[in-house]
């Protein structure tokens, strides 16, 4: 059996343990600050080993690998911790900055994961063979949009993720998967076109009732130039009058490809089909049936394997991030409007 442990209890109880529970995974341990909150989740997916402190977790020698689901500024700190304890990991992105990552890229051939799920989604692999078989010919644009409404939401205190400078923001927390599929699809961007960032709220109270201000974005849109003249952009928002809208079109001289509530679509020759996608969409009967739970569970499904020795998978790692964090970085170097 491989075991995980849990760092964090924000997206992990949102949605990864399920995930990761459904494609095999064992979920040993869960770590919080709050002994309550873990407790809480432990017993709502039957964990057995509930910490307060992080370090304990990693040190368990019943743990195979560590999931990291952490603030921004401790991601570092805790992978460097894992490593010397010969823990294999997957952990969120972003880091801080490009130069806090190339401090941690290793040459070792371990299994040291960054968490871009959606690369795993059969709807992103399946666009990605289809581009590659010409089925819309050469691919000119793709639009990219994740919309939702949390930031209206006046009642939510400042955390750590309204300040740029702990590394927060929403193109960091969120953007960044989007970033990562727009490489994963079309080849690392060439050239950044145009950005602009907005705060939605410029102060907000925190937990203890004092007003702080807030340097993290809550809207975010980038155009970018890849490789062949491909042309993308990307737009996502905290800030829309949606619950939640995740649109993904990909324009080519011959055809389109569009992803919409959870469907792909192949428009040419003056139709419309509904792509094929062959996966057992019951599996996710009961969850939080989003791309991001989807592509965790087929990720976790490939975890297991490379923990067994049956699938030594091309995994997105440092590098990748690193990539993305690049970018991130120069955008970041303009500062938010206030909306």
């Amino acid at each position: 059996m491989t075991k995980i442990g849990f760092i964090g209890t924000g997206w992990t109880d949102i949605g990864q343990i399920k995930a990761f529970q459904k494609s095999g995974l064992i979920p040993q341990a869960i770590f919080s600050r709050s002994y309550d909150k873990a407790k809480a989740i432990a017993d709502r997916y039957s964990i057995p080993e509930i910490y307060t402190d992080w370090k304990k977790l990693i040190e368990s020698p019943k743990i195979d690998l560590v999931s990291i689901v952490l603030p921004t500024f401790m991601h570092s700190e805790v992978i460097r911790y894992a490593r010397r304890s010969g823990k294999a990991f997957i952990c969120e992105a972003p880091f801080l900055s490009a130069g806090e990552i190339e401090d941690l890229i290793s040459r070792k051939n371990k299994l040291e994961i960054i968490d871009y799920e959606l690369r795993f989604t059969p709807h992103f692999i399946k666009m990605k063979d289809l581009i590659g078989e010409n089925r819309i010919g050469r691919v000119e644009s793709f639009h990219f949009e994740y919309l939702n409404n949390s930031a209206l939401n006046k009642e939510i205190k400042w955390d750590w993720s309204n300040d740029l400078q702990l590394g927060g923001g929403y193109l960091n927390l969120v953007g960044g998967h989007f970033i990562d599929l727009g490489n994963y699809l079309f080849g690392n961007y060439q050239k950044i076109i145009e950005t602009k960032l907005h705060i939605y709220q410029p102060e907000k109270e925190d937990n203890k009732g004092r007003l702080r201000e807030v340097t993290a974005d809550d809207e975010a849109y980038l155009k970018l130039e890849y490789p062949d003249k491909v042309f993308g952009e990307i737009f996502i928002s905290q800030m829309s009058d949606k619950e939640e809208k995740l649109l993904f079109e990909v324009k080519g001289s011959g055809g389109k490809l569009k992803l919409e509530n959870n469907e792909l679509l192949l428009e040419n020759d003056n139709s419309v089909k509904k792509v094929d996608l062959n996966y057992d969409q019951s599996l996710f009967t009961g969850f939080d049936n989003n791309l991001f739970t989807i592509g965790s569970f087929f990720l976790g499904q490939r975890i297991k394997q490379a923990l067994e020795g049956k699938d030594n998978f091309e995994f997105p790692g440092l590098k990748d991030a690193l990539v993305n964090q690049k970018l991130l970085d120069k955008v970041y170097k303009t500062l938010p409007e206030k909306a």
